[in-house]
């Protein structure tokens, strides 16, 4: 028999015989069978779930439409500084060029932002400082930037891609992760289309 908990046994006869010898049993029950809870929890769940490598699939073909295009117009739902880094970002891939009428345009670009619930945030769980700041923990908001490639004839969407803001505090922060974001974006974009 394995014993996890040294001096303690469960069965009535071990009991006696350490009570008539004048000891005691040297751990609670409780922490015991707590003990051995979490022992059997972290070793079942290292037998039951194995490292397995995961390799992503190979990347599939962007729509003919898009790998045709030569115009696009940039449109932002999230802000100047959003459009302006699209723009930049746009214009120094210069793969595209750039107009502001839909009907020259072969893609439309459209930068989108949006809140998500998440998760309470460790912060709000953990009662520090006292007193509670909330009466429960409240679920965190996350922004995400999207990227959205539509057809201006047919108003059809054509790719989307998605980047999680960072949230700060300074203004010059937020506008710092929103110009990484939209550069993030961009980059996988640009990586998706095939060397000309």
């Amino acid at each position: 028999m394995v014993t996890l908990c040294k001096g303690f046994s469960d069965s009535a006869t071990d009991r006696q015989k350490a009570a008539s010898h004048g000891h005691a049993a040297t751990e609670d029950p409780k922490m015991c069978f707590t003990r051995t809870l979490i022992f059997s929890l972290l070793f079942s769940a290292a037998l039951g779930f194995p490292e397995q490598n995961v390799e992503p699939p190979p990347p599939a073909p962007l729509p003919e439409l898009m790998l045709k295009a030569r115009t696009v117009m940039v449109t932002s739902e999230a802000g100047g500084l959003v459009y302006d880094e699209a723009y930049k970002c746009l214009r120094k891939w210069g793969r595209f060029e750039l107009t502001t009428e839909k009907s020259k345009a072969d893609l439309m670009v459209v930068l989108q932002l949006s809140e998500s619930i998440g998760p309470p945030r460790v912060r709000d769980i953990v009662p520090y400082p006292f007193p509670y700041p909330y009466p429960y923990p409240l679920p965190s908001t996350r922004q995400n930037l999207w990227l959205v490639i539509v057809d201006p004839r047919t108003d059809n969407l054509l790719w989307t891609e998605g980047q999680f803001v960072r949230w700060a505090v300074k203004q010059k922060n937020r506008e710092k992760d929103m110009i990484l974001s939209v550069d993030t974006l961009f980059k996988r974009l640009q990586e998706r289309f095939p060397n000309k």
